[in-house]
């Protein structure tokens, strides 16, 4: 029997390649909620912030022989904050491109702390936990939805259960590994304890403003859903989360959302849900509760992405009134051929009536497109660049034009490791921040170089922009004027500042060395 009395929840710092279009920087939503249900499960906890206790710091790193940098603490100052009284350490790496630095965090951990337990989550780590678990000297990694699971293993190690009998786990095993039944997926979303914000220092973030979505007020992230009930090949949802998408009460929602408002001055709610609408009823129910509470003057964004089948005229104008000016879709791809072999469960048809139905509203709207996917013809990805002529038609504000990566546990990416076209390592892993970047790419297409992915995804932005700001080019004066005054309207216009801003801090950090 182990007596977990106190755990130490850490989140890596994150990193960032230079001539990336993002500087996506969230307070750790996952860590808070983890950490909330081993406080509920009587732990003390503490939660050392890798990016937000040290939200100021930048510096380049080399890692896998090319140049990146990395926003957080070090190594070393990171560990020198782990209390010698813990007994547990976990610590979660969602995306691949952040492994390599991970694994550098871990494996120094386990120098350390030689006799403590090290758990891992995240959906790298769920995706490939032996792997994990191999080049770290970590002890278990917890596999997909992580609140249950942690506290169901603190209570096998109190009582001295084996291993084996805690679903949702990979754990080292007589010098190899053992995999315990898959967990299923918890039901009852309004039972688990809100995220232990008070351990993370949130108001360094509101500061910095640099969330997912377009900065409108004092920015706070929430979830109001769990999972997604589709299967696209590329994406590692299924394998995290299954297929299932489940609901809070949105009663439950605004209490939190309240919460907020009282704690942090919160009016700016940015939905981090996987795919918040996907029930009607829901979402509707959702605006009632909003206008019952009288709220205006918050905005609520949902940047991750949302389906268009339950958007309409109505919908969207309810959005519209309980502060929702900005919706994003995902089509993904122009082409129907290339929709059916990934799984995206999309009608472009009917997507387009929904914008046209969410500008009529009032909203804006916002897409992703992601071209390369590994047996993509020309032909095919001609019909999105005929997609995005579309979007820009009907005045959808901005597309993102993204590269396909190789997410692992993909149903692509286990097709392309099988056919011996893919092998893991440091250089593919961060080269996943790629698909982001404005002039390079990693092609795992053989009809196209990486340099002529780069090319089209290039041509994809000027064309889409080129032909928005021709049509109605007061938007490019919006765009200028929100860049000088730092106001955030769009993706776009967050997108903008932060290239600005990412080649000021490049600049500052070269100074300074």
């Amino acid at each position: 029997m182990v007596e977990i009395k106190h755990a130490t929840i850490i989140q890596v710092p994150s990193v960032h390649i230079a001539t990336g279009t993002t500087q996506i920087t969230i307070p750790p939503i996952g860590p808070a909620y983890v950490a909330a249900a081993m406080i509920h499960a009587g732990c003390t906890v503490d939660v050392i912030d890798g990016v937000g206790e040290w939200i100021d710091q930048y510096r380049d790193v080399d890692l896998a022989g090319g140049r990146y940098y990395v926003h957080g603490g070090t190594v070393d100052q990171i560990v020198g904050r782990i209390s010698p009284r813990t007994e547990l350490i976990g610590l979660s790496c969602m995306f691949s491109h952040g492994w390599p630095m991970s694994r550098l965090l871990i494996k120094r951990i386990r120098e350390s702390f030689p006799d403590h337990l090290i758990v891992l989550g995240g959906e790298h780590c769920s995706a490939l936990p032996e792997r994990c678990l191999e080049e770290t000297g970590a002890d278990v990694v917890v596999s997909g939805e992580g609140e249950s699971t942690v506290v169901d293993l603190i209570d096998a190690l109190r009582t001295g259960r084996d291993l084996e009998s805690v679903s949702g786990l990979v754990f080292r095993k007589e010098g190899g590994f053992e995999s315990t039944v898959a967990r299923p997926r918890i039901r009852g979303l309004d039972e688990i304890p809100r995220p232990a914000w008070h351990l993370v220092p949130v108001k360094s973030y509101i500061r910095l403003g640099k969330y997912h979505g377009p900065t409108q007020g004092t920015p706070m992230p929430i979830l109001g859903t769990r999972g997604c009930p589709y299967q696209c090949t590329f994406c590692s949802s299924p394998q995290m989360w299954t297929t299932r998408w489940m609901a809070r009460d949105p009663v439950d929602v605004a209490d939190e959302m309240q919460v907020y408002r009282d704690e942090y001055g919160a009016n700016d709610f940015h939905f981090e849900d996987l795919t918040m609408v996907v029930r009607r009823d829901w979402i509707l129910e959702f605006c009632d509760e909003i206008e019952r509470r009288g709220w205006t003057d918050i905005t609520l964004q949902l940047p991750s992405g949302t389906r268009s089948e339950a958007i309409d005229f109505e919908v969207a104008q309810r959005l519209k009134s309980v502060g929702c000016s900005i919706l994003t879709y995902a089509p993904e791809s122009g082409s129907p051929a290339v929709l059916k072999r990934i799984k995206k469960k999309v009608n472009l048809t009917r997507m387009i009536e929904s914008i046209r139905d969410a500008r009529r509203a009032g909203v804006k709207v916002e897409c992703f497109m992601i071209i390369g996917f590994p047996d993509e013809t020309l032909s095919e990805m001609a019909k999105t660049f005929w997609f995005v002529t579309r979007l820009a038609w009907v005045g959808v504000e901005a597309v993102g034009v993204g590269t396909y990566m190789p997410i692992p546990g993909t149903e692509i990416s286990e097709k392309l490791q099988q056919e011996g076209r893919l092998e893991y390592d440091d250089s593919i892993f961060l080269s996943m921040l790629l698909s982001n970047d404005i002039w390079h790419s990693r092609s795992w297409n053989p009809k196209f170089s990486d340099r002529t992915l780069a090319g089209l995804r290039f041509l994809a932005h000027a064309w889409f922009f080129g032909l928005s700001f021709a049509i109605r080019p007061w938007r490019l004066a919006r765009t200028l004027r929100n860049l000088f005054t730092g106001t955030q309207q769009t993706k776009f216009d967050k997108v903008v500042r932060e290239v600005f801003l990412q080649r000021w801090l490049l600049t500052r950090s070269d100074d300074a060395s």
